[in-house]
This record gives structure tokens, sequence and C-alpha cells, in this order.
């Protein structure tokens, strides 16, 4: 037998709308600021290691946004945009320019840059960049948060209740303007894990890419995460000179095949190095010789031994002698880490 609850709120019992399957199918699909890449209204992670070419790609797609411009192909829908230009204006005044001049403009009147740090946070700090945005006479689409380490305050990246406050900064401004929310964030120790600190910042995103940069200016972009699509696929643009800065474009056809194949390479690489890695585990701190270990890798012995002499350069593997051990680092590649964001029993 059920029994009503003494203590609700009216308002709040006014908020939870119960939907039938049939409402549910009537709910309008996704919308795109940029189609396939930024979420209308959505909460969105750029994230890479310093120098990949996030606030390139990231001012690329704002500007795009703000005058309306397709981004590589793809449809932007025009409209305000506020940049949180929080590591400094140095350089934002050359790739504004290079990009204007890149597309045959002259001005791009919807777009805003805010050149200093905000601690998301802070809910009073928020609801006065609102507050001041709203008093500017905008109605932003797009606000871009560079870089989440600048407009985190006080608070510690790798602590889940800090994530969780900035996220919650992030999603107040949200709802305040109506906006999408781009945050320009850096991988940890390991690009591979993901961007850095708690994984709540990706458990909290709608779509998440991460940049990588390559040799001739070419940039890999990763979509990570897609909470309502099928990721993309990987995509590559290239870093070109114009004027004092560069610009973002589609990649020369030969460069971008030579980095897949070499990418391609370099993956296959990786991946007969840690099978190799992880037959010579077992054997624990006392190793095994070359012999034992080339049997437990079940590998050609020309295969094998170029992993081994690679195992051996990168610290990985520790020779003694005749015998070979793993040298098992809590940042090892194939071993993993703890959870970002949650403390190692």
């Amino acid at each position: 037998m059920s029994a009503r609850p003494r203590e609700f709120d009216t308002g709040l019992v006014s908020r939870f709308k119960l939907l039938t399957v049939e409402e549910i199918a009537q709910l309008d699909p996704p919308k795109w600021l940029i189609a396939g890449i930024l979420p209308e209204a959505g909460f969105s992670i750029l994230f890479g290691e310093p120098g990949a070419g996030k606030t390139f790609i990231a001012l690329d797609w704002a500007l795009s946004i703000a005058t309306g411009t397709p981004w590589l192909g793809r449809a932007a829908e025009p409209g305000e945009v506020v940049y949180i230009y929080a590591e400094g204006m140095r350089g934002i005044k050359q790739r504004y320019s290079a990009w204007l001049k890149e597309h045959g403009l002259t001005a791009a009147p919807n777009f805003r840059a805010l050149a200093v740090p905000v601690d998301m946070l802070d809910a009073k700090t928020v609801g006065s960049l609102a507050i001041a945005i709203l008093n500017a006479g905008l109605k932003p689409r797009l606000i871009v948060v560079d870089t989440v380490a600048r407009c985190f305050g006080a608070g510690d990246e790798n602590q889940t209740r800090d994530m969780n406050a900035f996220v919650k900064g992030c999603d107040d401004l949200r709802e305040y303007l109506g906006a999408s929310v781009l945050a320009v964030h850096h991988t940890g120790k390991n690009a591979g894990r993901g961007a850095r600190g708690s994984v709540a910042l990706k458990g909290a995103a709608d779509v998440e890419f991460l940049v990588t940069r390559g040799g001739k200016g070419l940039i890999k972009l990763q979509n990570t995460k897609q909470k309502d699509t099928e990721p993309l696929p990987d995509q590559r643009v290239q870093l070109v000179p114009v004027g004092e800065s560069c610009v973002i474009r589609a990649p020369d056809p030969a460069q971008a095949a030579k980095a897949e194949a070499a990418e391609f390479v370099e993956r296959g690489t990786a991946e007969t190095d840690d099978a190799a890695f992880f037959a010579l585990l077992p054997f624990g701190p006392e190793g095994a010789t070359f012999s034992q270990w080339l049997d437990g890798s079940k590998k050609r012995k020309a295969t094998f031994d170029r992993s081994r002499k690679r195992l051996v350069a990168a610290g990985r593997v520790k020779r003694d002698g005749e015998r070979y051990c793993c040298v098992v680092a809590p940042d090892d590649p194939a071993i993993g880490e703890p959870s970002q964001g949650e403390q190692a029993p």
C-alpha cells in the first residue's frame, strides 16, 4: 500500500511532466549550430594537448556561426557568439583578421570576445556574466569557454565535486541565455584517456572532440562522444598561414592520405609492442629470458625483436643480464591509470 508524501513542492510537481510513448515520438530531433558538430543549446567539449590547435578550431567554429559561414561544407546556423578568451587576448586580433581575410569578409558584428577569466564554479559570477551579456543586448547562440583551466577558479579539476560545479556553471549559462556552451580543455598525461581531470566533464557533455596535431600543419579531429547520434568519422583539417596568423582549411588530399597511412603503421606498431609487453607481464618481477619471452609472445622472432628493442628503449621493459621484466608505471598506456578524478584504492 502506497503512502502520499508529506513533504513536496507544488512548483516542482508541475515541472515533472511524465511523457507517454506517443509524446516521446513527437519530440523534435536534435538541432545543430554546425551540422553534426555543435548541437543547439548543448554542452560540448573540445580538448587536446597544448599547441594542438584547439583555439584555432574553436574560433573557426565560433566565427562560422557568427557570420553564418558553412564550416568545411557543413551548414552553420547564424547567431551571436560570446568567446571567453581567458588565456589572454594576445594573438586574437591576428587570428580574427586572418579568418576574415580567408573568408572575404571585413567584419563579424555578431562576434564578441571577453578578455578576462570567469570563475564558472561561482554561481554569482556566472549570473553576473549572464546579466552583462543581456545588458549588452546580446542573445548568443554559442558561448565558448577557452580554457576550462583558466575558468576553474580555485577548484581542483580532479575532484568530481568541483568539476560538477563547473558543469553546473555552464548549464546555468545555457538556461539563462538559451545558448550552447563549448568548453576548450587540455588532455591529461595520456591523451588516449580523455580530457584532463574528473570524468564528470565527459559524462556531462553532449558532444566531445579530441584535437591532435600532426606534421605539415595537419590536425586530426576525433569525435570521442556523440550523445544523440553516431560519432562522426575522424576528420583532418589543415592549419595554413594567412597574414600574421593561421586559419583552418580542408587538408591537402595527398598529405592527408600520407598521414592516414603513417598513423595506420604507428597503430599497428603500438599494438604489437603492447602484445609483447603483456606476454612478459605474467613472468612477474623475476622476469624471463629472451627465449622464454619470445615463446610467450607467439610472434615471429624478427617482429618480436623489434618490439623488444622499442620496449627497452622506451623504459617499459628493464633488462638485467639475460633476463627481462616489465616496468609497470601508473601511466603506462598498456596498463592504464586510475580513473581521472577518482582516488586510487
